[in-house]
């Protein structure tokens, strides 16, 4: 409930004050009450504001910074207050207050939807996570590859029916902790992207706060917008948002071994966020930390990718300059971890929030058929690995040689997306000749393709090493 009270005020000068706002964040229905007024001495005056039908975009309360948000998603902050009723001596004239909307918005629908080919889909809560980790093909700001990361039907982090992508890596960086405690956008942004800790602290005051303050001010991520599709960019996804992304994923994927991911805020040491693992964590399971190889990757490493670090947009509990990130096997294997630094170098992986009136496109998915007896299966990133190793009945270059499924390029990186690759039991045993030709086209080609790490930092095979490596590329 807003609560505004009137003091002195007359017809010809009205005056308004915010007296309190007990909650902010609100989630509220048509015809649900919103204001009550009182009197300068305390008495509720017999009307109130209840949100119509019609109302949409930004309203501001005077004296107040918060969101207020309808059952549709659109925000509703209260505006200036005219008309205010006559208090003298604690009566009350008849004429009703009226709120004057300040700006616009644009109403978010809780079903957003998506492209993919000709094919429109509407996401809802039961399909949404068979489409993270897909790449969205019409936003592509600053060349990075963006895939969608999180639809937010609850309003937890912003309006209802919010899409949310996440590019891939596309940076290191320290975090600077000397931005101003003040920013308010910034602290605005922080604290809807971090609502546990909003609602428990909300004020920063260590290095760890200034950290994740630095990763959500829009100003230094400006390079990932493209203003005509995207509400606004921040430097990560805040722990709560990753959580509920990754076990939304992983749960609806049935993926094996996965454990559901939890988080929470903690004083204990300083204000910021534990982990625990499992659908019945209590308090003393949460840590600083989960269990190594907890993390699951994906087939898009949406969620963890095997050498890298990703700075997540959250405070760690665990120390004054700790701040959470996701661990790929750098320093510990797979897990979510507090980072011991906020001056060390990890990973940006920018989070964009759409708007409503963008769809997004999505990259069809690369797919690629096998038979087995006499079924046809079709091979996804999602399957791929349970057909690895089984022995393929049809190919036999060489009779003695047995020939098993061994990878599927999805993503094209070592040539045509969705080509098949065998491989063959061992079937011989060889020194590597290393006075091949560092000039044999083909067989350079085939190696930087192979190989294509190697080729973007190198590419010029002139020790016996890479030499070595051209004689196993020579087709011939």
């Amino acid at each position: 409930v807003v609560t505004v009270g009137f003091g002195g005020a007359t017809a010809s000068n009205p005056v308004v004050k915010v007296a309190s706002l007990m909650q902010t964040n609100l989630k509220l229905s048509v015809g649900e009450k919103i204001a009550t007024f009182v009197s300068a001495s305390g008495n509720k005056l017999n009307y109130s504001y209840t949100l119509g039908s019609t109302d949409s975009g930004a309203f501001r309360i005077v004296g107040i910074t918060g969101s207020v948000y309808n059952s549709d998603g659109k925000q509703i902050n209260f505006g200036t207050i005219q008309s205010v009723p006559e208090v003298m001596g604690g009566t009350v004239t008849t004429e009703a207050p009226v709120v004057v909307p300040i700006g616009g918005g644009t109403p978010v629908s809780s079903a957003p939807q998506i492209k993919i080919g000709n094919q429109t889909v509407t996401l809802t809560k039961e399909n949404a996570a068979d489409y993270y980790g897909r790449v969205v093909t019409n936003y592509n700001q600053a060349n990075a590859t963006y895939r969608l990361f999180y639809v937010d039907f609850d309003g937890d982090f912003g309006a209802k029916g919010t899409v949310y992508l996440k590019a891939d890596q596309v940076s290191t960086t320290a975090l600077n902790t000397t931005a101003s405690a003040s920013s308010t956008t910034a602290l605005e942004k922080m604290k809807q992207m971090n609502p546990q800790w909003r609602d428990n602290d909300g004020t920063v005051n260590n290095n760890n706060e200034l950290g994740v303050l630095y990763l959500c001010d829009e100003n230094n991520w400006s390079t990932y917008k493209d203003a005509s599709k995207a509400d606004y960019v921040i430097g990560a996804p805040s722990i709560e948002m990753y959580v509920k992304s990754y076990n939304a994923y992983h749960s609806k994927k049935g993926t094996s071994g996965y454990q559901q991911l939890n988080c929470k805020w903690f004083s204990s040491n300083v204000s910021g966020y534990y982990f625990a693992l499992g659908t019945n964590a209590i308090d003393n399971d949460y840590k600083y930390f989960t269990l190594q190889n907890s993390l699951k990757v994906d087939g898009n490493n949406l969620y963890v990718k095997e050498g890298y670090i990703w700075w997540l947009a959250s405070p760690c509990a665990h120390g004054a300059n700790e701040v959470c990130i996701v661990e790929g096997g750098v320093d510990v294997d797979l897990c979510l971890y507090c980072n011991f630094g906020h001056t060390n170098s990890r990973e940006i992986s920018p989070l964009v929030s759409l708007k409503p009136t963008f769809t997004p496109e999505l990259e069809l998915e690369v797919t690629a058929d096998i038979k087995v007896g006499g079924q046809t299966v079709t091979l996804t990133k999602e399957n791929v690995a349970d057909y690895y190793g089984k022995v393929v009945t049809n190919y036999s270059a060489t009779n003695s040689a047995t020939w098993r499924l061994f990878y599927v390029d999805f993503d094209g990186k070592y040539g045509d997306k969705g080509k098949v690759y065998l491989k063959a039991d061992q079937v011989s045993t060889t020194a590597l000749n290393t006075t091949a030709s560092a000039n044999s086209t083909d067989a350079l080609n085939k190696m930087k393709q192979m190989n294509p790490d190697w080729a973007i930092n190198d590419g010029v095979a002139n020790e016996d090493n890479e030499r070595a490596s051209l004689w196993l590329c020579d087709e011939n």
